[in-house]
């Protein structure tokens, strides 16, 4: 899996690139449980009015990307059960809006970048740690700030709008493999640990 970097003024900021998804990956992705998916696309019907396209389905936000086999995979499913089961759900907090080009699906996607904590950089620092374990090599070098809000949508030129609310709550993992641009199998799904109020936090 090859990465490099490119700075764009634009953004003020340097970006780390990975080689785009390919069928048979197995993408890990973090959801919100069903109630809340339901609210956030109804939150999403003002976006898709300005920009067109359709609501992605499931909203999640893909954590890491890896290759495996089959047995390589049933064997590391007991460390993400006691790995995912450990950790509390986790807040994604969005900070902006912006279109992206997918190499893979060969379309326009309307993508939410989020503020990554503490508690998502360290789920993907241990994730990545159990996946290296197991002699799996995890494709993303870094934590993912990017959620698929909207697909295949209309833009004109390079827009970035600024917002700073909740997105949703991580409340469950999903492994799922790429079989083609849009079509996926579901593989594993483990619930995160509940989140604890902050009054019942030892």
């Amino acid at each position: 899996m090859k990465s490099s970097s490119i700075f764009l003024p634009a953004y003020g900021r340097s970006y780390q690139f990975v080689d785009a998804a390919q069928p048979g990956d197995i993408c890990a992705l973090l959801i919100p449980d069903y109630t809340e998916a339901v609210k956030l696309k109804l939150r999403l019907k003002a976006l898709q009015a300005r920009f067109g396209g359709q609501i992605a389905t499931p909203l999640h936000l893909t954590c890491q990307r890896f290759r495996a086999e089959a047995e390589d995979l049933e064997k590391l499913k007991p460390s993400l059960v006691r790995l995912v089961s450990a950790t509390p759900a986790i807040k994604l907090e969005a900070k902006s809006i912006e279109p992206f080009y997918s190499t893979f699906h060969e379309q326009e996607l309307l993508k939410c970048r989020i503020d990554s904590s503490a508690e998502l950089q360290d789920f993907v620092e241990k994730l990545s740690a159990e996946l290296k374990e197991m002699g799996i090599v995890p494709h993303f070098p870094w934590v993912s700030e990017l959620v698929t809000l909207l697909e295949d949508i209309q833009v004109s030129r390079l827009q970035l709008e600024e917002m700073g609310e909740p997105l949703f709550t991580a409340q469950r993992l999903v492994l799922t493999q790429i079989k083609a641009p849009g079509r996926y199998k579901a593989l594993f799904s483990v619930s995160l640990s509940p989140l604890l109020e902050p009054s019942l936090k030892s």
